[in-house]
């Protein structure tokens, strides 16, 4: 395969968002008309990021909570089953006497 070879760099000659020239400054790579447009992508994009983030934290702690819970219950759990094998055994002691 042949390499590629760049023979000239222009810059742009109109607009990548509304493909015009009338409001499109080359140097800046600025569109007035669709200057708007980009505006609310970069805060569209923004709030996108931070829910992700917020998301992705929120799992997380979701993640935990069920952990911890799994772990206390487990911990309860066991605690209930000594003590209930403790009356259990208390009464069978009392019983006998």
């Amino acid at each position: 395969m042949a390499e590629l070879q760049i023979k000239t760099v222009s810059l742009p000659l109109r607009c990548d968002i509304c493909h015009q020239r009338d409001k499109f400054n080359a140097e800046n790579n600025y569109c007035s008309r669709c200057i708007k447009v980009k505006n609310k992508l970069k805060i569209k994009n923004i709030i996108k990021d931070s829910l992700q983030g917020y998301i992705n934290w929120a799992g997380e702690l979701q993640d935990f909570i069920i952990t911890f819970l799994k772990v206390i219950g487990f911990g309860i759990g066991f605690f209930v089953l000594i003590f209930l094998l403790i009356i259990g055994l208390l009464r069978s002691l009392h019983k006998i006497h």
